[in-house]
């Protein structure tokens, strides 16, 4: 149980600060600690994720970071992907979902680390050269039709991973808001929150309708722990420059994708 409390509070800092990390870590996190597999990892950490998530997006939009607009249409577009996601996690191996797992953070980490040494602060959240663009007087996304197809593309792949992996795809949809959009990183890590929350609640209906239970007994001290870290997190994520969290989230998805990978090659 102590273990349990040490990793949610762990998930829930992680997700205050970089608006992710949340599943990147519950899943593995959930995997050493329980020694279960992805599929029975994956509904416990959507739990946490849900919960803290709603948390944090709820102080976001009290604070008006997060664009609500972006999240609710890629919380929208992600449902049906969800749901294709979680049926087909039912047709792969457990060891061949851990090694896509694996792969897909070391990828990503990859990405975050060459922009962070290669941009430097100056580049996050600031692109000029973006498909999709933020009016600075008003603080809001300047709609059109290839703002809508890049938000709901973006939200399309989050779902599927979210169904397939379990993680939530929030350690997708943060490299790629910040590719994509000039939002800065703390409207970022405000929008995704608020996405989780809606993605994760959504995705444990779907769960639930395809038969998959929670461990009420274990979640308890693991999600009430990530909701703590949730609060730690957003006191503390305006402290950070947005170099700091881009550099700190590529390295922490490094080290969880290696670790997958490690324990993948393993069990072969």
């Amino acid at each position: 149980m102590i273990e349990l409390a040490i990793l949610g509070l762990a998930v829930g800092i992680l997700m205050g600060l970089t608006g992710a990390g949340g599943g990147v870590l519950a899943v593995p996190g959930l995997m050493l600690v329980l020694h279960w597999e992805v599929a029975q990892a994956a509904p416990l950490a959507m739990l946490s994720v849900m919960l803290s998530a709603s948390l944090g997006a709820w102080g976001a939009l009290r604070d008006k970071l997060a664009r609500y607009k972006a999240a609710m249409l890629m919380a929208v577009v992600a449902m049906p992907f969800a749901s294709l996601g979680l049926q087909l996690a039912q047709w792969f191996a457990p060891v061949l979902l851990s090694g896509l797992f694996a792969l897909i953070l070391l990828y990503i980490a990859a990405r975050q680390l060459h922009g962070c040494l290669r941009r430097g602060a100056a580049s996050v959240g600031g692109n000029d050269a973006v498909l999709c663009h933020m009016n600075w007087e008003t603080g809001k996304l300047s709609w059109n039709w290839m703002t809508a197809v890049v938000i709901a593309g973006i939200g399309a792949v989050t779902g599927f991973l979210t169904g397939l992996l379990g993680v939530g795809g929030a350690f997708f949809m943060v490299p790629m808001l910040t590719h994509f959009t000039n939002i800065p990183l703390q409207g970022v890590i405000a929008t995704v929150l608020l996405v989780m929350a809606l993605i994760s609640t959504g995705s444990l209906i779907l769960a639930h309708l395809h038969g998959v239970a929670i461990p009420v007994a274990l979640a308890a001290p693991f999600v009430i722990a990530a909701m703590a870290g949730m609060l730690v997190g957003r006191h503390y994520v305006k402290r950070f420059s947005p170099r700091a969290l881009q550099c700190s989230f590529g390295l922490l998805v490094l080290v969880v994708g290696l670790g997958v990978g490690l324990r993948t090659l393993l069990a072969l």
